[in-house]
């Protein structure tokens, strides 16, 4: 049975689409995480083709439209991105 964390604590948005919000979210999905209650925003299209492709999470073109209704926003960029993210 799924479990939707969407119920629980809301919408999660990820802010980056590489390796490391990959792993992420993929251990999310893999905890039984609906990917309807996840999305994520990142600027390289490889990295959000990439991530859509292994974890099943919508990644948009804007980052307004991945974070529209997120309680819970992961910065998953390196630190030097951080500020521009």
């Amino acid at each position: 049975m799924e479990r939707f964390i969407m119920n629980q604590y809301g919408k999660i948005a990820f802010i980056g689409a590489g390796k490391m919000a990959t792993a992420i979210g993929k251990g999310l999905v893999n905890s039984g995480v609906s990917v309807a209650a996840m999305s994520a925003y990142d600027p390289s299209a490889a990295a959000a083709e990439g991530f859509s492709r292994m974890t099943g999470i919508v990644c948009y073109d804007s980052m307004q439209v991945a974070l529209s209704g997120a309680s819970i926003v992961i910065l998953a960029v390196k630190p030097q991105f951080a500020q521009s993210a």
